[in-house]
């Protein structure tokens, strides 16, 4: 079995096979994946669980966790990423495998983003990143405001903040360490193209393979 912090991940898992559990807190969040869940018939592979992973995690052993999209820079505080391990490690069988993306300081270049995309029902979506304010102790805040329009005329106009807490490849090995896990390997975790190498100095999104010692 596998427990992952997004539906996708556990959907994309399921198809080959494997069972697995899936958590995300915000109730609309659920909705959009039990919905992908009954489209793709998985529901007798996936469980999904309303939860704040610094708090809790599903019940049972696993073989592998996985947490995706820059989901485990939401620890800001060392505590609490320290008291997820201690958690992960609890569920996870010995030699289980905790993958999971990271951002990394060295490669921090914020900048404005502009996204649009088009929805099933005609509705156009225009996403605008602005960061907030200098990187400021490790953590990179930024706002998210999003514009949906629907035959030419403004549905829907809100904004999101995040603040997500950056480590370094070595601050993230040493943490992993500490709490009972070895790195097995760090690849380039770039949005559009993940590469199995090794990431370069630079790299700001990176993906970690560790296992449970």
């Amino acid at each position: 079995e596998a427990a992952a912090a997004h539906h996708s991940a556990a959907v994309s898992l399921a198809k080959e096979g494997i069972e697995g559990d899936a958590g995300a807190m915000p109730a609309n969040l659920l909705e959009i994946d039990q919905t992908q869940i009954d489209e793709h018939h998985l529901a007798k592979k996936v469980r999904l669980h309303k939860m704040d992973m610094t708090k809790k995690l599903p019940e049972g052993k696993v073989d592998a966790a996985i947490s995706r999209f820059g989901a485990w820079c939401y620890l800001r505080r060392d505590e609490d990423a320290s008291k997820t391990l201690s958690m992960l490690a609890q569920r996870l069988k010995v030699g289980g495998l905790f993958i999971f993306e990271f951002w990394s300081p060295l490669g921090w270049n914020p900048q404005q983003h502009w996204e649009e995309a088009d929805l099933p029902d005609g509705t156009r979506v225009v996403r605008l990143t602005r960061p907030n304010l200098e990187l400021r102790d490790d953590v990179y805040e930024f706002e998210m405001e999003h514009i949906a329009i629907q035959d030419g005329a403004l549905v829907e106009n809100f904004s999101e903040g995040h603040g997500l807490r950056l480590r370094t490849p070595f601050q993230t090995r040493a943490m992993l360490l500490r709490n009972g896990f070895e790195v097995l390997a760090m690849t380039q975790g770039a949005r559009e193209g993940k590469r199995m190498d090794p990431p370069t100095p630079n790299e700001f999104r990176v993906m970690c393979i560790a296992r449970r010692a």
